[in-house]
């Protein structure tokens, strides 16, 4: 499994610079993944069995890969240059999950207008 947008979880590594360049962010995600990766994935984990009602699989292999490439991004692109909303979504509490979830979803090829 690869994911789409390793982007996402090193734009919030680099939190501090989007802060300098002007994005604020919601004050409940004001920590860095960097920081904080493995207590992160841990509630993930949780927030997903709440969500499905089924408890989460986290020995699974699948778990473990996904785990580890999360952990292991490490491209610098501002969150901002990929989808600003979903940082605003004020309908959305766990916003960092709803991050981690885009993360993992598969992406359609873009091909530019000719």
């Amino acid at each position: 499994m690869k994911l789409k947008n390793k982007e996402i979880i090193a734009a919030i590594d680099n939190f501090e610079n989007l802060n300098k360049a002007g994005i604020k962010l919601p004050g409940r995600i004001g920590f860095t993944i960097k920081q904080n990766k493995k207590k992160l994935l841990a509630e993930y984990g949780d927030y997903l069995e709440e969500l499905n009602g089924i408890e989460a699989e986290k020995d699974s292999q699948e778990w473990k890969e996904i785990t580890n490439e999360l952990l292991e991004a490490e491209t610098e692109v501002p969150i901002a240059k990929v989808f600003p909303e979903l940082l605003f979504d004020q309908d959305y509490e766990p916003i960092l999950f709803d991050i981690l979830d885009f993360m993992l979803e598969e992406v359609p090829e873009v091909k530019p207008a000719e």
